[in-house]
């Protein structure tokens, strides 16, 4: 990581600041990190970056994440990329990670979400046959 590659924070106010220095960077990934590879943050506020020079995932643990902090020295190794191409099941090449990095979010199956809905009509159903038989004649 060069001059100038550091990461910054932008709050909705408009103030700026360091959120990840060239100088944190460089100690986990080393000299050559590049930031081409993408950035993404996980649902409980864990930061992760792909390099693109190694095509490896780093990651750095939340300290509060509704404030966007996280730990500086808790920056690890989390995916190599030879343990990507292994999950992956490629045979030739490697990965590359110019498009960025992303996190997807569960989504139900419509099975699941037809078995809650009748759930819910069913204890609908069951409070309103209370109430009109709890209801003198």
């Amino acid at each position: 990581a060069g001059l100038g590659d550091e990461i910054f924070r932008i709050t909705p106010g408009g103030a700026v600041s360091v959120f990840l220095s060239a100088a944190d960077l460089a100690a986990l990934i080393g000299p050559s990190a590049d930031l081409d590879g993408g950035i993404a943050f996980d649902e409980f506020g864990n930061f992760f970056l792909a390099d693109e020079f190694t095509d490896n995932i780093y990651r750095w643990q939340a300290i509060d994440p509704f404030a966007g902090s996280i730990d500086v020295l808790s920056g690890e190794l989390f995916l190599s990329e030879a343990a990507i191409v292994s999950a992956l099941g490629l045979t030739t090449g490697g990965v590359d990670f110019e498009g960025g990095i992303t996190f997807g979010q569960v989504v139900a199956e419509p099975a699941s979400i037809g078995l809650f809905a009748a759930a819910l009509f069913g204890l609908g159903a069951a409070r309103r046959r209370k109430r009109r038989l709890a209801r003198p004649a």
